[in-house]
């Protein structure tokens, strides 16, 4: 409905307000006058400005999947200073919070950065571009060595021991 009505920020158009006071109305059979739902949406906007503020100090990580936001008990204590509704989240995050980030939020849309991969090796074997392993021939030398690859069915073994000068 917010985009339908090509509404932005936070002030909430009286023409909202009535359609979901009617449909309220026939949802539960229950009628909340214009001041009480203005009154709750005030509310649900302080909980959503509130969590984000939160989330948004640098030391803060908000683990979705455990319902919590974790932060050391010194940036609580500094966070709660500033702003006492913000302790409602000591112990469970914000369970609404898509909800609320769809009536409140702004349409952002969060770029990441690009990532660079390095690899780290300790081998000296270069890597091909193509994804899989370069071969390498075996030698003629009197070592067992094992080769790399596709080779690995050409080896040569020693199979008697008076080859090893017995």
């Amino acid at each position: 409905m917010k985009h339908d009505l090509k509404w932005e920020g936070t002030m909430i158009p009286s023409q909202f307000l009535y359609e979901a006071q009617v449909a309220i109305q026939k949802e539960v059979d229950c009628m909340f006058s214009w001041d009480d739902l203005y009154d709750r949406l005030q509310l649900l906007e302080q909980r959503y400005h509130t969590f984000k503020e939160i989330v948004d100090v640098p030391s803060t990580y908000h683990n979705s999947h455990r319902n919590k936001v974790v932060v050391s008990d010194e940036v609580w204590r500094s966070i709660i200073k500033k702003n006492r509704f913000a302790s409602a989240y000591y112990y469970r995050d914000e369970p609404e919070f898509p909800q609320l980030e769809s009536l409140f939020g702004p349409k952002v849309i969060k770029s990441e950065p690009k990532s660079n991969v390095i690899v780290i090796s300790d081998s000296t074997c270069p890597v091909s571009d193509g994804g899989g392993f370069k071969t390498m021939k075996p030698t003629e030398s009197e070592e067992l060595s094992s080769p790399v690859g596709a080779d690995l069915l050409k080896s040569r073994r020693k199979l008697f021991t008076s080859d090893l000068g017995r």
